[in-house]
């Protein structure tokens, strides 16, 4: 089967839309489009629900913390006596220095879960992880896979629907032109042709095309309502 590049315009016009099809199928395995099927819906592991074993007392701006939240509450009222200062390093002059008072220590209750169970969860968390990168590139192909057909069946029907559409109009101009005008002056074609040209935009194509399709004249004349 002849690619479309190949055809030409009747030969494009004479294709079913199945034809058309098969086309846009061998256009796409000629460029290296997978055809694949869209991703099943992305099915992960489950995390067990785990509590806790303890609590920590984080002090913020302090980057401290205790085990024991009456210690935390002594700490940040014995330390808001003084003026404190966040510090940061500066590389310029390879040293701290002073960017912000510190107002308020602000105390966050963080919880701790046992090595075990926090084993458990980021192994859970890795295959989850892995799983999931593995399903984007999957998306990701099939939807570059997608993309790619696309435009190869939009570029293809294209072309077809315009041809289809020119020649469709060059039947319609050669049923006027043998209908209408050849009766006018005794069938002569050249005389007819001169008086249809005046009255509609006849290209050489078109008039080409009308004079090829007429030459069995009284074949097509009688299949005319």
């Amino acid at each position: 089967m002849k690619t479309i590049d190949k055809m030409t315009d009747q030969e494009i016009y004479d294709l079913t839309d199945e034809q058309v099809e098969k086309l846009i199928v061998i256009r796409c395995a000629e460029e290296g489009v997978r055809f694949m099927d869209e991703p099943p819906v992305m099915k992960t592991y489950g995390y067990k629900s785990i509590s806790p074993s303890h609590f920590f007392y984080y002090l913020e701006g302090l980057n401290i913390a205790v085990l024991d939240q009456n210690d935390a509450i002594k700490i940040a009222k014995f330390l808001s006596e003084f003026d404190l200062y966040r510090t940061r390093y500066d590389f310029v002059v390879s040293n701290e220095k002073l960017y912000s008072k510190l107002d308020i220590i602000n105390i966050k209750h963080i919880p701790m879960f046992d090595t075990e169970d926090e084993e458990i969860y980021k192994s859970i968390k890795d295959k989850n992880d892995e799983i999931e990168k593995e399903y984007k590139d999957q998306v990701d192909k099939y939807k570059e896979n997608t993309k790619k057909m696309c435009e190869i069946r939009a570029k293809i029907w294209s072309k077809v629907i315009d041809v289809r559409r020119k020649i469709d109009h060059m039947n319609h101009l050669k049923v006027l032109f043998v209908k209408e005008y050849l009766p006018l002056v005794d069938h002569d074609t050249d005389k007819a042709m001169i008086f249809f040209k005046k009255a509609y935009d006849v290209d050489d194509d078109t008039e080409r095309y009308i004079r090829e399709g007429i030459k069995d004249y009284s074949l097509f004349n009688n299949n005319i309502d």
